[in-house]
Order: structure tokens, then C-alpha cells, then sequence
């Protein structure tokens, strides 16, 4: 069965009542599932319609896709505030030592291509003690911008090049949501 019906028959429709909730936070609220390789396509469009007052902020468990990592040093050369970037320090997994791979050679990267190119760029690491900062997320916000897109995906070539079945949630247009997840984002950053 094509995984379209499969999905169709097998999920039930969500009907959202636009009178019990907040109508013009409904109004202004795009929110679209998006799987596998469509995962790494919406987070390149994000990444590539950067404008100079948008604020970037990634947390991310594992961070290797080289589109994305180049898409990330694009947009760090557009915007005037600083990307802020969190990651796991991958020393840490599943009860398992780990020798930081890929986060640590990633940021190694960025922060070679920052210093070369003069980049916008902040990178930190997640604080861990036998666990892992699990998070996959990135907001994109300014006075006319409200945009996030989170899920179960790492940002490697397994996760969102159509390997694996992952799946992640886009939503532009609600400020309060997005406004939640940059305070915990921001309250991360400043604990360091």
C-alpha cells in the first residue's frame, strides 16, 4: 500500500475549531508535517531565505550534513545578528562513550570558516553528564518572522536523505510558540 493511503486510512484527521481556540493565532499559523529527505529540503529553504534581521538559533544532537552545514556559513554571512548554535558534545550516547562525532569536527569546521570569512557565528557546548542533549530544533525570528522546525531528525545524511524514516513538524507564524522555545534556547546560552 502506498505510504500516502497507509497514512490517510490508518491516522485520523485532526478538525481544528477556529472558535474555541485562538483565531488569529490559527490564522496566522502555517504548520506542515515533513519526512525524510522533504526534512532536509525545508531546512535548506529556511537556511537559504535568511534575511540580515532574522536571529538563527539551532540546537542539535548530531549535526554532519555538509548542504546544511554549508547552508549555515551562507547564512551567517547575510545576517547581522549572530547565529547561535548549541550542540550535543557527542561523548556521551546510549551508555556509551563517544569520541565526538560529528559535532566536534563540525564545529571545528565552522569555527575555522567563522575566523577565515569573519562570520556571525556563536557555537556552545551543551553541558552533559552521561546523557545527551537530544534536542533537534531551529528558530527563525525577527519583528516579521516567526518560523521553527523540530522533530526526530539529526541533521546527518542518514536522517534526512531518505534512509531513514524521521519526521519533523514546520511552523511559521506563531509568535508565542516560537517566542517559548527562544526563551529556553536563550536561557541555555546564558547559563554558559
Amino acid at each position: 500500500m502506498p505510504q500516502k493511503k497507509y497514512l490517510s486510512s490508518n491516522l485520523p484527521k485532526i478538525t481544528i475549531n477556529p472558535q474555541k481556540n485562538n483565531p488569529k493565532r490559527l490564522a496566522q499559523s502555517q504548520i506542515s508535517i515533513v519526512t525524510k529527505g522533504k526534512i532536509k529540503d525545508r531546512i535548506l529553504k529556511m537556511l537559504n531565505e535568511i534575511e540580515p534581521e532574522d536571529k538563527l538559533r539551532i540546537q542539535m544532537f548530531y549535526l554532519s550534513d555538509l548542504d546544511v552545514v554549508k547552508a549555515i556559513i551562507n547564512a551567517a554571512k547575510v545576517t547581522t545578528a549572530p547565529i547561535q548554535i548549541i550542540l550535543d558534545p557527542n561523548k556521551d550516547a546510549f551508555a556509551k562513550i563517544k569520541d565526538g562525532t560529528p559535532n566536534r569536527q563540525v564545529a571545528t569546521h565552522l569555527l575555522a570558516k567563522k575566523q577565515e570569512m569573519n562570520l556571525n557565528l556563536d557555537i556552545r557546548w551543551y553541558e552533559t553528564h552521561g546523557e545527551q542533549n537530544h534536542t533537534k530544533i531551529m528558530t527563525i525570528t525577527s519583528p516579521t518572522k516567526q518560523e521553527l522546525i523540530t522533530g526526530s531528525a539529526n541533521w546527518t545524511g542518514k536522517n534526512i536523505a531518505n534512509i531513514n524514516m524521521k519526521s519533523n513538524i514546520h511552523i511559521k507564524g506563531n509568535t508565542a510558540l516560537t517566542k517559548k522555545l527562544q526563551q529556553s534556547i536563550r536561557f541555555i546560552l546564558e547559563q554558559f
